[in-house]
């Protein structure tokens, strides 16, 4: 029986691996961040950011939805001040790291921006999309 020995070691060890990959799947948190305020005005937006970003690093996943005046943040090629936080290169980061973010569209059109002067990978939906997002979030958070 010098086989059990190798085996069973073999069998406890892929029970540890899927132990810790269940834990991690469960301590895994589905953060829904909803900004509504607009980039280089106050520190609201700049800050739901970084939540954001610690967020994903701390393993979260996050789903940013911006709504009224946070459609900006979205805004394409923007230039900020060289004392200001560049918010779109920012959210492109994050975009970049599998992160989902949308943008409303009626907010967009009153603000006259168009589909085309957004970042790449946000995506423009209604407010059911925002529904759908609160309901099947752990948290959500509005800066």
């Amino acid at each position: 029986m010098p086989f059990c020995s190798p085996l069973l070691e073999m069998f406890k060890l892929i029970l540890l691996i899927t132990s810790i990959k269940q834990f991690e799947e469960e301590s895994s948190v589905i953060c829904t961040i909803i900004i509504n305020e607009a980039p280089y005005q106050k520190e609201r937006a700049y800050t739901a950011l970084r939540f954001a970003r610690t967020c994903v690093f701390e393993g979260h996943k996050t789903r940013i939805f911006l709504i009224e005046n946070g459609v900006y943040i979205a805004k394409r090629d923007q230039k900020p001040a060289s004392d200001q936080p560049n918010f779109g290169a920012f959210l492109e980061d994050l975009i970049n790291d599998r992160q989902e973010v949308k943008a409303c569209g009626v907010c967009i059109k009153a603000r006259g921006i168009a589909e085309s002067e957004l970042i790449s990978g946000v995506k423009v939906v209604t407010l059911t999309d925002l529904v759908e997002w609160t309901a099947t979030s752990d948290k959500v958070i509005v800066f």
